[in-house]
This record gives C-alpha cells, sequence and structure tokens, in this order.
C-alpha cells in the first residue's frame, strides 16, 4: 500500500518561492517534512504527486491512497 501527496495549484502558488523546487509536502513544519510525518503516522511509503517540472526529481509510487499534501 502506497500514500500519494499531490499538490493543490492555487496552493502551491501561495507558496511559490517555496514551492518552485519542492511539492508543499516536501516542505519542513518543524524538523520533519510533512511527507515524513505521514510516513511516520501510517508506516507506510509516501510519494509525490506534483507537477510536470517537478515530476522527474520526486517519482510517483503507484497510488494507492491520494491525499492533498497541505
Amino acid at each position: 500500500m502506497h500514500l500519494s501527496l499531490f499538490d493543490h495549484s492555487v496552493k502551491s502558488k501561495r507558496l511559490w518561492p517555496l514551492t518552485q523546487c519542492r511539492p508543499i509536502a516536501d516542505l519542513r513544519i518543524g524538523i520533519l517534512k510533512i511527507s515524513e510525518k505521514w510516513n511516520k503516522l501510517m508506516s507506510i511509503p509516501v510519494s509525490h504527486d506534483c507537477s510536470t517540472q517537478l515530476s522527474p526529481l520526486f517519482p510517483k509510487l503507484k497510488t494507492i491512497l491520494p491525499i492533498i499534501g497541505s
């Protein structure tokens, strides 16, 4: 089972300088990234479903459970 965190385009534009080179779920809140918090909570692999320009940097796994990453 895999968890896919996807970016909402409006929220991604609001965080533009930070989300220019990474998905929202890859941002740090405290000591952990949002994706690391989901990984720790669910104990399953996490992938990012992001814009086409970031897709080569963050490969997508086969999605079972999609969740908004912000």
